[in-house]
């Protein structure tokens, strides 16, 4: 039978597809459905918060640190093993670039004014190797590459786990060759995106090993 979940997902997290593949599993089952309790957090896998940055402490340095860590995970457990009465929402999450690390609550994800942004994949009308993104579909079109194994782009960060612990710029790799950038319109006002992010494209090789 199903069991009460908490469903912890961090922004930064580089295990998150995989945690957005199982909240969408349980979101499928109704029984599931209605045992799942989500948080999402502006975190890495690590546990360092956005909210932190520059001074990352650990959960030895700082007590608010642990207690971060441990009060979603205390509060559920209060709830659901020891029969303390509490109202745990639905869905918490935090908006990373607020400035405020306060939880929102929701009854559900997406919660109520999120919208799904969808762009397209093409190319400038008059510069076919610059790539754009649009909200309007335009004529086919083919992004090429070359890998060279002997000069491997390389990884933004030494620990991947650790995401936020150098939370470099990831902006001069556009200008190698083997790295494909698309670049969307001006926006006129902020914009903020949560959520996962999904890509559906076509991609092929002619090397005799071919990894995605």
């Amino acid at each position: 039978p199903p069991v009460p979940v908490l469903m912890t997902i961090g922004w930064w997290d580089n295990c998150s597809p995989w945690q957005w593949a199982d909240h969408r599993e349980l979101q499928r089952r109704p029984g599931w459905r209605a045992s799942e309790y989500l948080l999402l957090e502006a975190i890495d896998h690590e546990n360092h918060s956005h909210f932190e940055l520059p001074d990352l402490q650990s959960p030895a340095e700082s007590p608010d640190v642990l207690r971060r860590l441990l009060h979603p995970a205390v509060e559920f457990f209060e709830v659901f093993l020891r029969d303390v009465v509490s109202d745990i929402p639905r869905v918490r999450w935090q908006l990373a670039n607020s400035g405020d690390p306060a939880f929102r609550v929701s009854d559900c994800w997406p919660p109520e004014g999120v919208a799904d942004l969808r762009l397209h994949l093409g190319f400038d009308e008059e510069r076919a190797d610059v790539g754009r993104l649009a909200a309007d579909v335009g004529p086919p079109g083919e992004a090429v590459w070359t890998h060279d194994p002997q000069d491997l782009v390389p990884s933004p960060v030494s620990d991947s786990f650790a995401f936020l612990a150098e939370y470099p710029d990831e902006s001069p790799r556009m200008g190698r060759s083997d790295v494909l950038h698309f670049v969307g319109t001006a926006l006129g006002q902020d914009l903020d995106l949560v959520g996962p992010v999904a890509l559906h494209a076509h991609v092929g090789s002619d090397g005799t090993e071919f990894d995605v």
